[in-house]
């Protein structure tokens, strides 16, 4: 065989083992960008139950329950999870629903419906959290 073809050989094995390197190193910066995402997204969700804690000033008994609600959050486990992900997206919409409802509870001095709001908040904490480990 003529040399030419030896060096095609190599060429097409040394290119093809190149882009499984490449392919496999871009996949794993990616999970690690999930990861972090999820870290960041379960921070801004922690901070926010600051606010919902000023709002709750008035009712000591939800104030105590929000900031064990928050803890729950805090201490979540990050991860990747498409599935996580869609968990965490449902816990943001009710997290905002749930400042809507105490900033009308705080005008009008009832918190009727916030607590059953807070529990359901942290029923999707503990399924996210189950689902996550």
């Amino acid at each position: 065989m003529a040399w030419w073809i030896y060096v095609v050989i190599i060429f097409v094995i040394v290119s093809v083992l190149g882009f499984l390197l490449f392919y496999f190193q871009v996949r794993t910066e990616e999970k690690q960008d999930y990861t972090v995402i999820s870290k960041d997204r379960l921070d801004d969700m922690a901070s926010t139950f600051d606010i919902l804690i000023e709002l709750a000033k008035d009712n000591e008994k939800l104030k105590e329950k929000i900031s064990l609600v928050q803890d729950k959050i805090r201490y979540s486990t990050p991860s990747e999870s498409k599935i996580i992900a869609e968990k965490d997206r449902r816990i943001e919409e009710r997290i905002s629903d749930l400042k809507l409802k105490l900033a009308r509870a705080k005008v009008k001095g009832t918190y009727y419906g916030c607590e059953r709001l807070l529990t359901e908040i942290e029923l999707l904490i503990v399924e996210r959290n189950t689902k996550a480990k």
